[in-house]
């Protein structure tokens, strides 16, 4: 099962939600989905951009910032953790 669940994540719907996180998550939960959501473009970018510069300093700085992330969404109840990750993998649905 937790195969079927890592494949379910599609990144540009991953973006989208932890770009948009509710107000009713924790401070840590929109902490960590803005990070995903700037990381997720910056390695776009990366990926498809053969001009586009990067910088280790940068790559650095970014690595500390998504270890930041991680703990502090860490520190969150495993009932919040999980409320976000089905925020992040669910479609809306209109009539919800």
């Amino acid at each position: 099962m937790w195969r079927r669940v890592y494949r379910a994540l599609e990144h540009r719907q991953a973006k989208a939600r932890c770009g948009n996180v509710p107000i009713g998550f924790p401070e840590e939960m929109r902490e960590f989905g803005q990070t995903f959501a700037e990381l997720q473009s910056k390695r776009h970018l990366a990926d498809y951009d053969p001009d586009h510069p990067v910088r280790k300093s940068e790559v650095v700085a970014d690595i500390d910032d998504v270890r930041t992330a991680i703990d502090r969404f860490l520190t969150r109840p495993a009932s919040v953790r999980r409320d976000f990750a089905i925020h992040v993998l669910m479609k809306v649905r209109a009539d919800a």
